[in-house]
């Protein structure tokens, strides 16, 4: 967890000061346009999906034999 303040926010350093304190702790800083960052978020959610629509498919078809 890394902390970010009020007044930085207020002061307009928050970004800044967050960057800082995250590359104290490694963590490498690599931006993403949107259609990435919605990829990112629900891709696993969307192939989880994907696999238990297959599975109902697939129990469907068993069940008319």
């Amino acid at each position: 967890m890394i902390e970010t303040y009020d007044f930085e926010y207020w002061g307009g350093r928050v970004e800044r000061a967050l960057k800082h304190r995250l590359s104290e702790h490694d963590v490498v800083l690599e931006p993403m346009d949107s259609d990435e960052l919605v990829e990112y978020v629900l891709g696993p959610y969307e192939r989880k999906r994907q696999i238990v629509d297959l599975f109902s498919e697939f129990i469907d078809t068993a069940a008319t034999f």
